[in-house]
């Protein structure tokens, strides 16, 4: 992975020239998780080797990692410098290129927004035809969440999501069975807002 101190962008530039390894600045939304723990992050830059993520998680050397693409794809990879919410990742199993094409493909899909994924159980209110219930939450992203313990939830309805902790969002169910569906978020979460939803810990 392309060599990039974390202490001032003047460095990291410089050592970018030193470098064989090409890197190309984006802004992907993905997920980052750890044994135990998950959040969002944003990929700041790629080679073919390596990425610059921003992240809220506390990551250290050496701590192997999985990144969770737009698409739902995941890549492996091992923390080689961490500082001020910011990390360099070594790819295990992935090339740049690839992440790069991965991203471009999901820009178009019609299902952009559902993933990075995570996994939480939090309380929420859901509103049908002006009548309120609880259920349960399995997972969100910026796009979507799944939800358990919803009753007569029917796929097409329009409803209100209301997890506790993040602010109400207009939905399309797009699946319901049994006692889950999912629901499609009218307009995604803010990143920042889920960001801090998920390290506050105020869903436990």
């Amino acid at each position: 992975m392309t060599e990039m101190s974390p202490i001032n962008s003047a460095q990291a530039v410089e050592t970018d020239r030193r470098s064989d390894d090409r890197v190309v600045s984006v802004l992907i939304n993905a997920g980052v998780a750890k044994e135990g723990r998950s959040a969002l992050c944003r990929i700041r830059n790629l080679s073919d080797t390596g990425m610059m993520i921003d992240t809220r998680m506390p990551l250290a050397v050496n701590e192997d990692v999985a990144v969770q693409l737009r698409s739902g794809f995941c890549v492996a990879g091992v923390v080689r410098w961490s500082e001020h919410f910011r990390a360099g990742i070594e790819l295990v199993d992935a090339s740049g290129e690839m992440i790069l094409t991965d991203h471009a493909q999901t820009d178009v899909s019609a299902e952009a927004g559902i993933f990075p994924r995570f996994a939480r159980d939090a309380s929420v209110f859901v509103t049908i035809n002006h009548r309120r219930g609880r259920c349960h939450l399995v997972t969100v992203s910026l796009g979507d969440a799944i939800l358990q313990g919803c009753e007569g939830v029917t796929a097409g309805q329009i409803i209100t999501v209301g997890i506790e902790g993040l602010e109400e969002r207009l939905a399309t169910v797009i699946e319901a069975a049994d006692d889950h569906c999912r629901a499609s978020f009218t307009q995604p979460l803010h990143f920042k807002a889920l960001e801090q939803w998920l390290e506050s810990g105020s869903w436990q």
